[in-house]
């Protein structure tokens, strides 16, 4: 979603917000708060995974923007720019036993916008923090897909998810008559979607129509049989390419 006001995800006042998965939401007015989600109230925020939401650089409203006393517990943060939570009220937030992208408390506090930024916001409480996801969340999706697009081929390329300790590993969907899912496109030569491409964080695509429009996503899996929501969309239209939100599911 791109919403130029409040909760470019997910916007919640007094309810909980209980396993989803949050990712690629912008917001860009100048008064806007919480690209992924906007809290409000006492509504408790568990057991979600907000990856890859944005919003304006100088603003604060990156992942979560929480005005209220929720209980955040058991999320998993990291991706979001310029941060992964920002705190608007005065009172403390408890938010232990989240996930964050990284077990160092000094690149935590780099991406939470809190007291230690603006006195008159309350603290967020974030330790103890989890070393890996939350196994109750959902497996979190990859991030910064990115496409390099030739006449009939183009190169995909993403992050790679920080520090899992089980094996993991990614598929490439395509499809040509919607960017909405689910991507079930045929005829590529590397195969129909999706296409399992292992531990690799870029792969190459041949056989491409120059005059028809294809869409790209990316997921991630486990050993353990979970797989991610989608990536962030990108679409070869016409000869030309834009990136889109991807679709938020609930």
């Amino acid at each position: 979603n791109s919403a130029d006001y409040d909760g470019g995800g997910i916007y919640a006042r007094d309810s909980t917000v209980l396993s989803n998965t949050i990712t690629a939401n912008v917001v860009s007015g100048y008064s806007a708060q919480g690209a992924g989600a906007y809290v409000y109230g006492s509504s408790d925020f568990l057991y979600n995974t907000i990856v890859g939401n944005s919003g304006p650089s100088w603003s604060t409203v990156g992942g979560v923007e929480i005005e209220g006393t929720p209980q955040v517990h058991y999320n998993n943060f990291y991706g979001n720019e310029p941060y992964d939570i920002a705190v608007v009220s005065s009172d403390d937030i408890s938010g232990t036993h989240n996930y964050w992208g990284t077990v160092s408390s000094v690149d935590i506090l780099e991406q939470v916008y809190d007291w230690y930024d603006d006195s008159s916001r309350g603290k967020f409480l974030y330790v103890p923090y989890l070393q890996d996801p939350s196994p109750d969340a959902p497996f979190p999706p990859p991030i910064g897909l990115t496409a390099d697009f030739q006449d009939s081929s183009v190169i995909l390329s993403w992050d790679a998810h920080p520090s899992f300790t089980t094996g993991w590993g990614y598929k490439v969907y395509y499809d040509t008559d919607s960017s909405l899912p689910p991507y079930e496109g045929t005829g590529l030569n590397e195969g129909d979607s999706p296409i399992d491409v292992g531990d690799d964080t870029s792969y190459t695509l041949t056989g491409l129509d120059p005059s028809q429009d294809y869409y790209f996503a990316v997921t991630a899996y486990d050993n353990e049989g979970h797989e991610s929501w989608y990536s962030n969309l990108v679409q070869k239209q016409g000869g030309y390419w834009v990136y889109l939100p991807v679709v938020l599911r609930q």
